[in-house]
């Protein structure tokens, strides 16, 4: 029984994070896209792939809290490194489990990213890893933080340690990557240049979300064209699909529509309703209008998740406009399915 979906068609997104962190970069990397893209499915992928290297070691830590069994991935010459490889998962466990009720948050936090980097870096002294590089990547670490001014404050604390790390440890390298699903951190990411300019990875192409659509065995009754206008290429919302749904897809957009009438409930008494229907109508209206209330508006649905701002992706072009599933230039829905349940609520008494 699978418990994840195949991995499809990601070789172009592998070659970018192997240029990326496979050698030594001055800021930490920051990866951005919408949720359920397989930004983690990717990174864990690399990590898998990069045992194979003699050059590099790499460190996976999940702050999304969906699957306790891999928050912390050690690669295997690091493991063997450590004494009590247990112990040391536990304490870090237990210090991420005790933020919730520690006083002192951001530095709780900041002192478990360090005891992580710390332990990983010292145990690569030996002589058969010293000089080697080592990738730390911190998974929707903005989950994990809850608050914009402590990221800011532990991204800087990274890249001080990116500077100091490799000399005192005798590392060839040291790198970060940091990944976020949470939009309204790439505007503050971005103010700082102690971080890399947040780099985007996307949702599956149509004929690889066809691959992946084939590969899950769908019954006859549901048709790929209608998946595809729902989830974009969204291989989680597929996943979702098949594993919660059943294949429904009535059922799974009926389940998705309280959520979205709420949200569309507060854009309407915030007095954005008219606005808000034009953009569901042609998310290039976000692209191309003016105005304190455009942006009001789309700061709202970026705060909500409902939309994201397309920045450079992470092999440094822009993913092409696609209006029939909500992709413009700047600005795309999450998930189309999305912007038709806004126009469904806005279209009767909310």
């Amino acid at each position: 029984m699978m418990l994840e979906p195949p991995f499809v068609d990601r070789d172009r997104e592998l070659r970018a994070l192997e240029n990326l962190v496979t050698s030594y970069r001055p800021l930490p990397i920051y990866l951005y896209g919408p949720e359920g893209c397989g930004k983690s499915r990717l990174l864990r992928e690399f990590v898998t792939r990069s045992r194979g290297r003699s050059d590099v070691i790499a460190l996976y830590v999940d702050f999304s809290g969906y699957d306790a069994r891999r928050a912390v991935d050690l690669d295997s010459i690091l493991r063997s490194s450590i004494v009590s490889h247990n112990r040391f998962i536990s304490a870090f466990l237990d210090t991420i489990r005790s933020l919730n009720m520690s006083l002192n948050y951001e530095n709780v936090l900041s002192v478990s990213l360090s005891f992580l980097a710390d332990i990983a870096a010292r145990a690569m002294t030996r002589e058969e890893v010293r000089g080697k590089g080592l990738i730390l990547v911190y998974d929707d670490l903005t989950r994990g933080v809850g608050d914009l001014r402590t990221l800011a404050n532990i991204l800087k604390s990274l890249y001080n340690y990116i500077q100091e790390a490799p000399p005192r440890y005798g590392l060839g390298f040291l790198n970060v990557v940091v990944t976020t699903s949470e939009g309204a951190s790439i505007r503050e990411v971005s103010r700082h240049t102690y971080v890399s300019r947040p780099m985007l990875v996307w949702n599956l192409s149509k004929d690889s979300f066809e691959d992946l659509f084939r590969r899950l065995n769908p019954p006859e009754s549901v048709s790929f064209s209608d998946t595809w206008r729902l989830l974009g290429g969204n291989p989680r919302k597929l996943w979702e699909l098949v594993k919660m749904y059943s294949w429904d897809l009535e059922s799974m957009t009926r389940d998705h529509y309280d959520r979205v009438r709420r949200i569309v409930r507060r854009a309407v008494n915030m007095g954005l309703g008219d606005l808000l229907r034009r953009a569901a109508i042609d998310i290039a209206y976000l692209d191309e209008a003016k105005g304190s209330d455009v942006e009001a508006l789309i700061d709202f649905l970026v705060e909500e998740n409902m939309i994201i701002e397309l920045g450079l992706t992470i092999y440094g072009d822009r993913v092409e406009q696609d209006l029939e599933i909500g992709v413009g230039r700047y600005y795309a829905w999450q998930i189309p399915m999305y912007r038709e349940l806004v126009l469904k609520t806005l279209s009767s008494s909310l």
